[in-house]
């Protein structure tokens, strides 16, 4: 979650499908008009973006100054979800507790291992044939 909820901007909870992936959108409200790099919607005006103007993500911070509903995320993080999410995967909004001192700038996708080089198998070894 990450909307402010302080302003009643909670992120609605419930499961829904990603709608559609959109580079270079932007997000139109009220109050804003705001360009964003990788716009990903999940529950009609409400889904994940990059927001570069922001410093802070996770913790408790979106209590107070947090989205509209959205999920703010650091653009290094939207990219790589925008070039791995498709159309239609389930997105779940819930609360738990004790979640709200997660920080998600902390988080470190793995990198692959490499990849092993087989070690060839060795030669057989002819037997001398019995005379």
């Amino acid at each position: 979650m990450s909307g402010n909820v302080s302003k009643g901007y909670a992120t609605p909870v419930g499961t829904y499908p990603v709608q559609y992936k959109e580079n270079n959108a932007v997000l139109v409200g009220e109050d804003y008009e705001t360009p964003v790099k990788y716009w990903m919607p999940f529950n009609r005006n409400i889904g994940f973006h990059d927001a570069d103007w922001r410093s802070k993500f996770g913790k408790d911070y979106y209590l107070y100054n947090g989205s509209h509903g959205c999920i703010n995320m650091p653009p290094a993080n939207a990219k790589i979800m925008f070039e791995n999410i498709k159309r239609g995967v389930a997105v779940v909004v819930y609360e738990l507790p004790g979640t709200e001192n997660y920080d998600v700038t902390k988080v470190k996708i793995p990198t692959p291992p490499p990849t092993a080089t087989p070690t060839p198998s060795p030669k057989p070894t002819k037997k001398p044939a019995n005379s």
